[in-house]
């Protein structure tokens, strides 16, 4: 797929590096298959770079209008995974 992932102007490239990561964590999740802990370790670290669950939200939307992939749903299920 080729679709542009939802990025802020004024992170840093750290951030953005962090940020694609886990947009990348996400595709992982759909496409094969990933560590449940990798995964949420991933989401910890994008959530320090938008804390506001309103802006999680923003983004989560708009990365599945592009990709198709619902970050809430990845999420959900790493959560659920991890607690069997």
């Amino acid at each position: 797929m080729n679709y542009a992932y939802p990025l802020e102007d004024f992170w840093s490239i750290e951030e953005t590096t962090q940020a694609i990561a886990f947009y990348n964590a996400v595709e992982q999740a759909y496409e094969s298959s990933i560590d449940c802990e990798q995964f949420l370790t991933k989401y910890h670290a994008f959530s320090r770079i938008v804390p506001a669950i309103t802006e999680q939200r923003r983004i989560s939307r708009q990365f599945e209008e592009a990709s198709g992939y619902s970050i809430y749903n990845a999420i959900h299920q790493a959560k659920k995974t991890k607690n069997r």
